[in-house]
């Protein structure tokens, strides 16, 4: 009807039903009554149908003032609605009792829906609102929302894909909430000026650009993905049980609900930016592959899926825990709340990249194991494992940091972000490697048990200990501007690795080289050091310290020796050296002091210089160098011996009780010094010399000085140039001691015609001791050596000679010497004394 030529208008009444195929009218068409429609109806204002409407066709209505279908809608066939900028009214339910075919609806206006709707699909144009009463809409296809969606109650969309490309909110903020159970594509927003109740996608869903608000809960349980531009979902709890893709970021706030994240993430495509934000729990539950992660710091992180790998960076704001071993893979991976383990040693961390970890690491349940390949900023105060730590990359400390674990490597060094500030604690073995302190010092460093330096370099302003055996796997070296460095275990090395200290004092407790593979030791330090075990090092060099200590074997295997400067030295066990041993004392009070058995071996020299004196043991060799001690030298008592494969120069020798060995093989021995004081001669009970190149000694042996010590050396050598006290090595003829004497009252003259030499009283008291001390102004030789003998009756006596030389020489009467006469020549008569004057 009106096909070719419009209507004005077309009423029907109310009884009856009307069967129309097509219908134009310029003005309104208004069926009272139930109608059937079939084709294209087209009214010049407003389209109403006011009871039930079946389908016979496809239908098509226009209603330029508005389409009201006041009651029911069925019938199989498709329908097409346009108002233009009328309203639509959809009354009664749709398709209730025959599904409709597919339903289109375009409307500038506003679209209501009062009633539930069944069809085969249903799509809204761009323009106008679309409100949704009814509560639910189910089509066997597709529905399509391209205009804004209103919901006025709980509303189901049910369909094989829903797309809602426009906005959708509810009518009441936080009243009505949506559930799509099918597939859904989101590409509007979602609650964004009245928040819907909550959202619910049974199917897959489709996120391009899209921003859903729900004041409850947001449930995705098919696979999610990405694309367009950016998402956004809030709500009290989000949910994907499914699998999460696409190239796009996402943000997801979760309020105090959870955001959870059942599926894997990125697994087919990379996701872009991923942000979540809960004061709930945050849960990955399984792999996550992005461009960044970031999570905010309320709630709680469970990471259960074992890999977040992003190339760029992930931030965790909140505690992490983890339920599986886990690897982190990005530029920088930040724990700002820190991190554990879901049961204590049971799972472990990977960091590939850098990493800040401003929190505790295992505070509450140790990890099994952690491993940072770049660098780590650590700013938490503890990281604690049950098993190993492993740190690839530099660390720094933003805090005073304890380290708990099996072994800790710390293999590209480490610095305080602020010199000085912040220390160190490895509870535990450690692996140290890299220069540490290089930027920024650390204040101090201590290892409870087992270091291994692999070629370290650590510097701190304060102490450094180490509690257990240390292993120098590296040439290492340990510095301390401020403190003192403890080693409380054995330190050695298989490789024969370098070692060298620096601190304010040292002292090392355990044996140092014990497997003999030590390499060369440096020492620097201002205070003393202290070696509680036996030391054996290739070489072993102190340049500077204060009183040094070793109360066990000091040993050097390599030629370059020991080296030694310091305030003082005591070496309480034997001392060997395959190079030499040269001590300098700086302290001009400080002595150098071997024990008894403290023997000293050295292939090459021993030189000593500096100090108040040095103690020696009781047996030195240098197999082939000189040994030369600028300090006065004590022995012990009883057997000594000194043997030098070059010269023996000492500036004096002292051992009242010691008898003494001395060898030079060729060199020269030099004792003592002329003018010098009583401490700068040799003094000893007995010298022995087998060899010697030469020798010139000043002093006293076997309590014999000047001239009468030469004969007091046993040595094979004689004469010149074997000196003591100006001379020659050997026996000599000279009187020790009277044996016996005439004493007469005048002395007579030895030789006739000679004047006495002696003159003077024997007083009644007798002779004293010396029996030449009771006569004046004596000239006489000292009497020390063999004993004399007596000249008989009538024998012309041999006399001493005074004269030049320092061998003195005998001759007969007549010659004009200065003369010691053994007693005169009795007589008959004036040189004998009575038996009163021999008994007075």
């Amino acid at each position: 009807m009106g096909n070719t030529t419009a209507l004005a208008s077309l009423t029907t009444d109310a009884d009856g039903t009307t069967s129309l195929k097509s219908v134009t009218t310029s003005g309104a068409q208004t069926y009272n009554d139930a109608v059937t429609l079939d084709g294209v109806y087209r009214a010049g204002t407003v389209f109403t149908a006011a009871k039930a409407v079946t389908l016979g066709g496809d239908s098509r209505i226009t209603g330029d003032g508005g389409i009201v279908l006041a009651s029911t809608l069925d019938g199989g066939r498709a329908l097409t609605l346009t108002s233009g900028s009328g309203d639509i009214l959809l009354g009664g339910a749709v398709g209730g009792t025959s599904r409709l075919g597919a339903l289109t609806v375009n409307g500038g206006g506003t679209t209501t829906v009062t009633g539930p709707v069944k069809a085969a699909s249903l799509a809204t144009d761009a323009t106008g609102i679309t409100i949704l009463n009814g509560g639910s809409v189910d089509t066997t296809g597709a529905q399509s929302y391209a205009d804004a969606v209103t919901l006025g109650a709980d509303t189901t969309l049910t369909g094989s894909q829903v797309s809602l490309s426009g906005s959708i909110d509810a009518a009441e903020a936080g009243r009505q909430g949506l559930t799509i159970a099918g597939n859904a594509a989101l590409a509007g927003t979602l609650g964004t000026r009245q928040a819907l109740a909550a959202l619910t996608v049974g199917g897959e869903t489709l996120l391009n650009g899209a921003t859903a608000v729900t004041s409850g809960a947001q449930t995705y349980g098919g696979a999610v993905r990405l694309d367009g531009t950016p998402s956004a979902l809030t709500g009290a709890g989000v949910t994907f049980a499914g699998t999460l893709d696409g190239g796009q970021a996402l943000t997801v706030s979760s309020g105090v609900g959870d955001a959870v994240f059942a599926g894997t993430i990125g697994g087919t495509e990379r996701l872009g930016a991923l942000a979540v934000n809960s004061a709930g729990q945050t849960r990955f539950a399984q792999s996550v592959r992005a461009a960044s992660v970031v999570t905010d710091a309320a709630g709680t992180l469970a990471l259960n899926g074992g890999s977040v790998d992003t190339t760029g960076t992930q931030t965790y704001g909140e505690r992490a825990v983890l339920g599986t071993d886990t690897r982190l893979t990005g530029s920088t991976v930040v724990l700002a709340g820190g991190l554990d383990a879901a049961t204590r040693g049971g799972q472990g961390l990977t960091i590939a990249g850098d990493a800040v970890i401003n929190g505790l690491v295992g505070g509450t349940q140790a990890l099994r194991r952690l491993s940072v390949t770049g660098t780590a900023a650590l700013n938490g105060g503890a990281v604690t494992t049950v098993a190993e730590q492993s740190y690839n990359g530099t660390v720094t400390l933003g805090a005073d940091t304890v380290l708990t674990g099996g072994i800790v490597s710390l293999l590209n060094g480490g610095n305080a972000a602020n010199a000085g500030v912040q220390g160190l604690t490895v509870d535990g073995d450690a692996v140290l490697a890299g220069v540490f302190g290089e930027t920024g010092a650390l204040r101090q460093i201590a290892v409870s048990g087992g270091t291994s330096l692999d070629g370290a370099t650590v510097t701190t302003t304060g102490a450094q200990r180490f509690g257990g055996a240390l292993t120098v796997a590296g040439a290492s070296a340990l510095s301390s501007t401020g403190g003192d460095l403890v080693f409380g275990g054995a330190v050695d090395s298989a490789n024969r690795s370098a070692l060298a200290l620096n601190g304010a004092s040292i002292r090392a407790s355990g044996d140092i080289g014990a497997s003999g593979l030590m390499g060369d030791v440096t020492v620097r330090t201002s205070g003393g050091v202290f070696y509680d075990g036996a030391v054996t090092v290739r070489s072993l060099t102190q340049t500077t310290g204060g009183e040094s200590r070793f109360a066990k074997a000091l040993t050097a295997t390599g030629t370059d020796g020991l080296r030694l400067t310091g305030a003082g030295f005591t070496f309480g066990a034997a001392v060997n050296s395959a190079g030499s041993l040269a001590v300098v004392t700086t302290d001009g009070a400080g002595t150098v002091t071997f024990g008894r058995d403290a023997t000293v071996v050295t292939e090459g020299g021993f030189t000593q210089s500096g100090g108040s004196g040095i103690v020696l043991p009781a047996s030195i060799t240098a197999k082939t160098g000189p040994i030369t001690l600028g300090a006065v030298a004590s022995l012990p008592d009883g057997q000594a011996s000194i043997a030098a494969g070059g010269p023996i120069t000492m500036a004096g020798l002292q051992g009242k009780a010691t008898m003494l060995t001395m060898a030079s093989d060729g060199g020269a021995l030099i004792i003592g010094q002329e003018t010098g004081t009583a401490l700068q001669k040799i003094d000893v009970l007995s010298l022995t010399v087998p060899k010697a190149g030469s020798a010139r000694m000043f002093g006293t042996v076997a309590g014999k000085t000047d001239a009468l010590a030469a004969s007091a050396i046993d040595s094979p050598l004689r004469a010149a140039p074997y000196f003591i006290n100006n001379t020659p090595w050997g026996p000599t003829q000279q009187v020790s001691r009277v044996a016996a004497t005439v004493v007469v009252v005048v002395p007579v003259p030895s030789t006739p015609g000679v004047t006495s030499l002696f003159t003077g009283t024997v007083t009644r008291a007798g002779l004293t001791p010396n029996a030449l001390a009771a006569y004046a102004a004596p000239q006489v030789l000292s009497l020390a050596g063999t004993t004399p003998s007596l000249t008989g009756v009538g024998a012309q006596p041999e006399v001493l000679s005074t004269g030049a030389g320092t061998t003195p020489s005998t001759s007969r009467a007549g010659a004009q010497p200065e003369v010691l006469t053994t007693g005169p020549a009795p007589s008959a008569t004036g040189n004998q004394q009575t038996e009163k004057e021999e008994a007075r």
